[in-house]
């Protein structure tokens, strides 16, 4: 079973790192991160449903120039192709939609523009950025449509 949860700013945001620096080689927070909502993705839960071990996959959500950004979205090399970026990208825009974002800007590597357009984000709405690429979607774009996770 797959289990997701959301850390408001200013909670522990250690799993969210280790998730970084496996994935991007950068495991110290930064300025955004004060700000930021995290999500974490875990794939093993107790019986009750609560989540075992480390989380796999993380990103987060922040407020900044009039939009809601997402960035920083990883799942642990061994863990992909289960469908946990899908399911991050889920939260963090449902969170974005569910607090009236008007537009949302997603900052990914150049090679993620394409998963980034299956929420919605048009791809001429690209610009260079430090992540790689910024797409910009309004709220009308964004599609959460279909089955998360591949299912």
């Amino acid at each position: 079973m797959i289990r997701g949860r959301l850390l408001p700013p200013g909670a522990d945001i250690a799993q969210a790192l280790r998730v970084r620096a496996a994935v991007f080689g950068q495991g110290a927070a930064d300025e955004t991160d004060a700000q930021s909502w995290h999500a974490l993705v875990y794939d093993r839960v107790d019986g009750a449903g609560e989540p075992v071990g480390d989380a796999c996959g993380a990103g987060r959500i922040w407020w900044q120039d009039g939009a809601f950004h997402i960035g920083r979205v990883a799942v642990m090399p061994d863990r992909r192709g289960l469908g946990l970026g899908d399911l991050l990208m889920r939260m963090l825009l449902f969170k974005a939609l569910q607090h009236g974002a008007r537009a949302v800007v997603a900052h990914a590597p150049q090679d993620a523009a394409a998963f980034c357009a299956r929420y919605g984000f048009p791809p001429e709405w690209t610009v260079p950025d430090p992540d790689g690429v910024a797409l910009r979607a309004t709220a009308e774009q964004i599609d959460l449509s279909g089955s998360c996770c591949g299912h």
